[in-house]
């Protein structure tokens, strides 16, 4: 999170879509190139309105999911987030994202963790490879500890450096020490275009509007790619996933990218009036004055959710982002399946609720 000034919000404006370069997505050369996408509901964050999106009177209430997503392919399985923690005894209840006490923003109620729910639900857990984190915070870790033994957690560049050295070492930290100790964490490379990636993780690249790319399973069929710089914050990674082929077409998850689809949409066609919402800028007690926002850097947030944005115009591209409202009662949770979001029309559906 940033700090600014209260009459200074940085001055800064969405980045209209034209701006960007749509590098092509190589299409798919095996019917099978595809992963199987699930969203997962994990709990609910509450939080003045103004805090995540410029929507409301900054007095009001927003409440907002917190997703996991299941990934599947060639029948193992991958998690996409872990929403928020159900089991909060190995964290005290202040928590910090630097310089904000996240308990003075946000009343969180959790639920049974993607884990635990699959568990119950009678999904085989132990197909589950690996865990990617779009990033490091709170609402976003859950319940790391039920992972099994050697399941490994992918984070973005960065990450751990961001962590620290955890809870109780660090009395403000977000982490448990003994996850960094004795989870199996891998940290993916600085980025480069061209630049090596560990074992099969092949090359950063350009693809669709990221800059920086990793083909995870060497088919196309799941990018990781990196928001450059610190954005919303250090190492976040977003997953642009192939869920049909002939004809392609792609989910974006895009974490917290944007905390509210109002950033990102309406796109605005070239000339006309731009009415997405601008990134919120609050006042937290005890700061004398000084205002924050939800991102570490909001000029680089910005170009984040600009891209966004332009991937919307894609008629064969969804953006879905962890805490967006407006997917609720429109896109199915697990067991159901995202695949055929075009053919039932759920982008049109979430894009026309815009409260």
């Amino acid at each position: 999170m940033s700090a600014d000034q209260p009459s200074n919000q940085g001055g800064l404006e969405p980045v209209r879509p034209e701006t960007y370069t749509f590098h092509a997505i190589p299409s798919s050369a095996d019917k099978n190139a595809k992963v199987a996408i699930h969203q997962i509901p994990t709990g609910e964050l509450t939080a003045p309105a103004g805090i995540l999106a410029d929507v409301h009177g900054s007095k009001d209430d927003l409440t907002v999911p917190a997703y996991s997503y299941l990934i599947e392919k060639d029948g193992q399985a991958y998690l996409w987030d872990l929403g928020l923690m159900e089991v909060r005894s190995l964290l005290p209840l202040s928590r910090r994202i630097r310089d904000v006490m996240l308990t003075k923003l946000f009343k969180a109620r959790t639920g049974p963790g993607p884990i635990k729910r699959l568990r119950e639900g009678g999904y085989d857990t132990g197909k589950i490879k690996e865990v990617i984190l779009s990033h490091q915070h709170f609402d976003h870790f859950g319940d790391l500890d039920t992972l099994a033994p050697g399941v490994k957690a992918v984070l973005g560049p960065g990450s751990l450096a961001s962590i620290g050295p955890g809870y109780p070492e660090d009395p403000d930290g977000s982490w448990p020490k003994k996850w960094l100790d004795e989870k199996q964490l891998e940290e993916l490379p600085p980025v480069a275009v061209g630049s090596s990636a560990p074992s099969i993780r092949g090359k950063w690249q350009q693809v669709a509007c990221f800059e920086h790319a990793l083909d995870y399973f060497g088919d196309g069929s799941l990018w990781l790619a990196i928001n450059e710089g610190a954005s919303h914050c250090r190492g976040h990674l977003n997953a642009l996933a192939r869920v049909t082929t002939d004809p392609d077409t792609y989910l974006v998850l895009a974490g917290d990218t944007a905390h509210h689809q109002s950033l990102y949409l309406p796109v605005p066609a070239p000339g006309e009036v731009d009415r997405r919402t601008r990134i919120p800028f609050f006042e937290m007690p005890n700061t004398n004055g000084s205002r924050i926002s939800m991102h570490e850097n909001p000029t680089e947030a910005y170009v984040a959710i600009g891209r966004l944005t332009r991937m919307s115009i894609e008629e064969n591209i969804m953006v879905l982002l962890a805490h967006e409202g407006q997917v609720k009662g429109v896109i199915p949770d697990w067991p159901e399946s995202l695949d055929n979001w075009k053919a039932n029309g759920f982008k049109e559906k979430k894009e026309n609720l815009h409260t």
